[in-house]
């Protein structure tokens, strides 16, 4: 039991589970009686079994063992800025493939949300720059109308000005018209009167003239 709990895990690496059973059994053909009745269940991983020449299996002691495994540790001490190093990079590398695709989604997304935010902002200067087109195309149409609305007034004004001048000249026109009428009616009736104290006073000097 003492051989199998500490040293059989030399055979157990090298060999098998089975292979250790088979060596135990070899050792002692009533292992599996005597493991029923003073068998207990090992509280530590059992320390590496070596092999000698002669094909005997030799076990060696806890103490040994504890020495050998600090020596190796002396000898194969690693530096604490390296250790540091190893850690970091560790840490630094996803520990697992589903780490690795969530930070590849994660990156993905933000790429995708720059891209959009772009595409956003594009989008509104572009919409921008269509509304102001159009509040200048606007502004445009206005300014003409209005411009044409300002001839209209002129030319509305102009012709109103040139009915009213023509007009006046017609009242003008009128007036001389009728003052040339007057004053032919009063030449009429001079010469009217004239012809009728004319013959009047040749009526007068006949008449005396017959009387004397």
């Amino acid at each position: 039991m003492e051989w199998r709990n500490r040293t059989g895990q030399g055979v157990l690496e090298l060999e098998g589970e089975q292979s250790v059973k088979r060596t135990l059994l070899n050792m002692c053909p009533l292992f599996d009686e005597l493991d029923e009745i003073y068998g207990e269940k090992a509280t530590f991983d059992p320390p590496h079994l070596h092999d000698s020449s002669s094909g005997t299996l030799q076990a060696q002691s806890w103490s040994d063992f504890g020495r050998d495994d600090e020596l190796n540790a002396e000898d194969e001490e690693i530096p604490e800025t390296e250790i540091n190093v190893d850690v970091e990079t560790v840490s630094q590398k996803p520990s697992t493939p589903g780490k690795l695709i969530a930070n590849n989604l994660t990156s993905a997304r933000k790429d995708l949300g720059k891209r959009k935010h772009a595409d956003s902002g594009i989008s509104a200067l572009a919409e921008a720059s269509i509304i102001r087109t159009e509040l200048q195309k606007q502004e445009i149409i206005l300014a003409r109308d209005k411009w044409e609305e300002e001839k209209r007034l002129k030319n509305l004004e102009y012709e109103l000005k040139l009915r009213q001048y023509e007009d006046e000249q017609k009242l003008q026109e009128r007036k001389l018209a009728l003052e040339e009428l007057k004053l032919q009616n009063e030449m009429e009736i001079s010469r009217y009167r004239i012809d009728k104290e004319c013959s009047l006073k040749l009526e007068l000097a006949q008449i005396k003239a017959e009387q004397i």
